[in-house]
């Protein structure tokens, strides 16, 4: 695409971010978390504040292709600053919603509202993330990898190994092995001949059927019928294909063709490369622009500078009621500027705030004087005036300052440049560039600006010294500032430079390669029917309750007639009410698009931009948790390369060694990371590093959980205390078993909690088109259908390793013989593991523990207001006493 068309979506962003501040400022103002109104909260931000987040989204990806395919280099800044202000603010609004209506909230409904298609949740990653720093990434990724060569290290020894099997197999045991797969092989054979026996009688009966002789007119309708049938289908075929290619739902042989891709592919290069030269040439130009006017024109500005000041000073000193020199404001309270603002006659900022302190103190003791009778307000009145208020964000006036620069710069630009000059490479403007260097931040004025400050104050002290002198005083010295002292720390990486430390770290396997895989290869689909289950649980909810208050009346009037009746014991009827009180038609599960969107939310977004992780809301910490091979690993990695980040790996199988000193290699760890920012900091196994206390037994063959637990307390001093807020680095843990942890250790820790579970139908269809077409053997669109309903409570990576132990190479090069069936899965299927009940409800368990925004809400026992919970609890602890 041209640049006319980036320049009509960068037109369509602005519009609609316009539309969207003014619909988004009627909420400011709002309270929220007023007691009593949980319920009224979660429906306003749940219908309001989704849409306007998925509005965001759709702003945030017009956005980012703008920013990737604008050559103007300048204006290229400007479209970063407000990509960056839009996923800041989508971060903000989401970060609410997962505070009122709980973590995977359904959009199924605003998508049909708004018109959109699935994919529309994805959540767009910017491409800069990864350019700005490809060539410093790809010379620390070169120096980890010749480290690891030249000290022979294996990336595969830092991996978790399986628990190998407690008890050698036996001779009987073997025996009955080989007996088996014997007894198998020729049954199969056995099978095998009988039907090739069947197969031939069928064809002799078959033979003995048209053994009559059929005349030509007859022949010949035969071949008629069977090549008209052939050719209408054809034709209806290609009119389908058509069709879908017309309405844009497929592309054409033309569009996907190699040729086509490639030439794509070229255009895309090309842009690219001009992008980057443009980038590189105003980056050349502004420095040689700043030092030839600072050569050039520096000493005038500064003399036109001090003399301003000076007048202005001597204006100040002439109109004073004393004949003493004005206080020159630090640099702190402004400077010359705050100087320059001063009026004559004005008082100082010292006086003023003297005397609006007598006033306020003189209004205080009228007060008390003259005491009035003001209505006393309800408990419920006062805390509904302390209830927080929604406030304004800071990211409208960023919205305000670009909007207002295009229209009175860019829209302007383009139209002279591109459309009357033909200017296709969209070079720098030098004009602008001037401007921006002289009077932008950080600009040439404001560095002459500093310096003419500090002459100013020298020549101020002087003369205030030489008129004390004059007037027969001792001119005061200036009192020296005493430095605060430092507190007495002692240094944990013994005072070494960061280089030896990486060097260690990369040693000892702390710091590896990460594995260059996208958030995209997470496959999975939305879940179009989320709503719908949400409304369904809620009558489900209503249902049950009513069916409890039965059942604990008859609990409560328990006789021998009642026992007598239902023909159980009392205990036997209480067991059954708790099971039946346990099951519950909440869904926990996230789908697979939802895990996607929050791992991008809260892990990549902040580590690829400092302004997002600086302004909006974000997780030092995140757990990914789930059943084994669920995908957690392979998150963490796209976490990794998306954000261009390097990992660092604190994982039971890499500290579980002798000869480390674990307090010492956790802090060098972090203070690495913080150097080598953005950085993953990945734990696997991460149950291990928090559990302990009395009630948690270890598991059989587990020695290296006590060592693990070790780094618990440098972990959370690191994270808690060590990491500032413009830090970005970021704490990963995985878990198979969060449960065997400590519950509140482990909830305390971690920011955000991510639940990664089984696919659901849609996106086990998608995972097994997906992975049959790369490994070459595509399947019928029913037996698609069948392996997908077969594999129901098996993970992700399971289902992955089922298709490739069945599609070998070998049996990949006989496709064309011979097409791939579903039958020839079962024999994988049957050997592999899925998620067991058990598992499953350990994970429902944990995750129910958790609090509302680390979850997805339950309905309607979140939304109880408190009076509410308070009745439950009293009406518990009166069952509770009862005997």
């Amino acid at each position: 695409m041209s640049s006319a068309t980036y320049e009509h979506l960068l037109r369509e962003a602005l519009v609609d971010l316009s539309e969207m501040q003014e619909v988004d400022a009627k909420a400011v103002g709002r309270k929220f978390n007023i007691p009593g109104r949980k319920e009224e909260d979660h429906q306003y931000f749940l219908q309001h504040w989704t849409s306007l987040y998925l509005r965001y989204v759709q702003i945030a990806r017009k956005l980012a292709d703008c920013h990737d395919q604008i050559l103007q280099p300048q204006k290229r800044q400007d479209a970063r600053i407000l990509l960056d202000s839009t996923i800041g603010r989508m971060l903000e609004m989401k970060d609410r919603i997962v505070t009122h209506c709980g973590e995977y909230v359904n959009l199924d409904e605003v998508l049909v509202d708004l018109k959109l298609t699935p994919d529309a949740f994805e959540i767009p990653v910017p491409s800069y993330f990864t350019e700005e720093r490809r060539a410093e990434f790809a010379h620390e990724c070169d120096f980890i990898q010749k480290m690891m060569e030249n000290h022979s290290i294996d990336a595969a020894e830092f991996e978790p190994k399986p628990a190998a099997s407690e008890q050698p197999m036996t001779l009987e045991r073997a025996i009955a092995i080989i007996q088996c797969n014997e007894r198998g092989r020729q049954g199969r054979q056995h099978a095998k001949l009988m039907g090739n026996i069947k197969e031939q009688t069928a064809m002799q009966n078959k033979n003995f059927e048209y053994e009559q002789h059929m005349n030509e007119d007859d022949a010949a309708k035969s071949i008629q019928k069977i090549v008209r049938g052939f050719l209408a289908r054809k034709r209806v075929t290609d009119m389908r294909q058509e069709e879908l290619e017309f309405l844009g739902m497929e592309m054409g042989d033309r569009v996907a063709s190699n040729f086509q891709r490639a030439k794509l592919t070229e255009t895309l290069k090309t842009r690219k490369q001009r992008q980057e030269g443009n980038q590189a040439e105003l980056a050349q130009e502004a420095k040689e622009m700043r030092a030839k006017i600072k050569v050039q024109e520096g000493g005038r500005y500064m003399e036109e500078m001090l003399d301003e000041v000076l007048l202005h000073m001597a204006n100040l000193r002439l109109m004073a009621k004393e004949d003493v020199l004005p206080e020159f404001p630090t640099e702190e309270e402004g400077g010359s500027l705050a100087l320059l603002a001063m009026q004559p006659g004005q008082p100082s900022p010292e006086e003023e705030a003297a005397k609006k302190a007598e006033e306020e103190a003189a209004a205080a003791a009228a007060a008390k004087k003259q005491p009035q009778k003001e209505q006393k307000k309800t408990d419920k009145e006062l805390e509904e005036e302390a209830a927080p208020t929604i406030g304004p964000s800071m990211f409208w006036s960023r919205f305000d300052h670009v909007r207002k620069r295009y229209m009175d710069t860019w829209q302007q630009h383009f139209q002279s440049t591109y459309l009357a000059s033909k200017e296709f490479e969209q070079r720098l403007d030098k004009d602008l560039l001037r401007q921006e260097i002289m009077d932008g931040p950080g600009g040439v004025m404001a560095e002459l600006r500093r310096c003419v400050d500090q002459l100013v104050m020298v020549e101020v002290t002087n003369l205030r010294e030489r008129l004390e002198r004059e007037r027969g005083k001792k001119p005061k010295k200036p009192k020296n500032k005493k430095p605060p002292k430092k507190k007495n720390v002692k240094d944990p990486t013994e005072g070494r430079k960061i280089e030896e430390h990486e060097g260690r770290l990369i040693v000892n396997g702390f710091l590896q390669l990460s594995r260059k895989v996208r958030l995209a290869d997470y496959i999975g689909a939305p879940n179009m029917m989320g709503s719908i289950m949400e409304e369904y649980e809620r009558s489900q909810a209503m249902a049950q309750d009513e069916v409890k208050k039965q059942w604990e009346r008859l609990i409560d009037n328990w006789n021998d007639y009642v026992e007598t009746s239902l023909r159980m014991s009392k205990e036997a009827f209480q067991e059954l009410f708790k099971r039946y009180c346990d099951r519950a038609a909440w869904t926990f599960e996230p789908s697979m698009q939802q895990v996607r969107q929050a791992v991008t939310e809260y892990c990549v977004l902040p580590l690829g931009s400092q302004i997002v992780h600086d302004l909006a809301p974000h997780a030092n910490t995140v757990l990914l948790y789930g059943p084994a091979k669920s995908g957690k690993t392979m998150l963490t990695h796209a976490v990794c390369t998306e954000a261009g980040a390097h990992m660092f790996n604190l994982s039971p199988a890499v500290i579980n060694r002798e000869g480390l000193n674990l307090g010492k290699m956790v802090q060098a760890t972090f203070r690495v990371a913080r150097a080598m920012a953005p950085s993953v900091v990945y734990i696997d196994e991460v149950e291990k590093v928090f559990m302990g206390g009395k009630g948690k037994k270890k598991k059989k063959g587990d020695a290296g959980a006590g060592k693990s637990g070790k780094i618990k307390k440098d972990l959370i001093a690191q994270v808690k205390k060590e990491l500032a807020p413009t830090d970005r680095v970021i704490v990963i843990g995985n878990s198979s078993a969060p449960w065997d942890g400590e519950f509140k250790e482990v909830s305390a820790f971690f920011d955000k909690m991510i639940c990664t579970v089984h696919p659901d139908y849609a996106s086990r269809m998608l995972l097994w088109q997906h992975r049959c077409a790369q490994r070459g053997a595509p399947l019928e669109d029913a037996d698609y259908e069948a392996l997908a309903y077969m594999t129901n409570l098996y993970s992700s990576g399971t289902i992955l390793s089922i298709i490739d132990e069945t599609l070998t190479d070998r049996r990949v090069k006989r496709v064309r013989t011979k097409a791939v069936t579903a039958d020839e899965f079962l024999p994988a299927m049957s050997r592999a593991k899925p998620i067991f009940k058990e598992e499953y409800e350990a994970m429902r368990e944990f995750t129910q523990k958790l609090p509302l925004n680390l979850r997805r809400a339950r309905y309607p026992d979140d939304f109880k207001n408190d009076d509410e919970d308070d009745k439950d609890k009293k009406k518990g602890k009166k069952k509770g006493g009862k005997k």
